[in-house]
């Protein structure tokens, strides 16, 4: 793989669930910031209908609101892998977890790792592309990929 190329891996889960995010950015990121300042809903509207000022917020909304689509996103504050953590809301109430890592030789066992934790065959891996909006599209993404 080239220098600067992210491996993305990625498992579905069949529900929105704050306490699954939370736990999950804890397990896999726990030295994290938030990528955005804020969060607009719908996502990159000019004339959004909220502003949310960090993701805890718009992971409550989220939560509640189970057609909305987002994607949030942390960076590692510390060295080495994961190097990013990704929820992404899809539009048919479910969710998409996701880690960006460097290392390619680390790929099968970060995609053992979040399988076990979402305990999903829905996974697979992609190289900096994001999930589609759906659950049958990304069924669909991880076939392709």
């Amino acid at each position: 793989m080239a220098y600067g190329i992210y491996s993305d891996i990625y498992s579905l889960v069949e529900s929105r669930d704050k306490t699954l995010v939370r736990a999950f950015l804890d397990n896999f990121l726990p030295n994290r910031e938030e990528a955005a300042d804020e969060y607009e809903v719908p996502q990159y509207s000019e004339n959004p209908s909220i502003v949310y000022k960090n993701a805890e917020e718009l992971i409550e909304y989220m939560n509640n609101n189970s057609n909305e689509v987002h994607a949030i996103y942390w960076r590692s504050l510390s060295d080495g892998d994961p190097k990013d953590a990704m929820v992404f809301y899809t539009s048919d109430g479910c969710m998409i977890l996701g880690l960006s890592i460097e290392d390619e030789e680390k790929e099968q066992y970060y995609l053992r790792k979040l399988m076990s934790f979402t305990n999903s065959d829905i996974s697979g891996i992609a190289y900096e592309q994001a999930p589609p909006d759906t659950k049958s599209e990304f069924k669909e993404f991880i076939k392709n990929t």
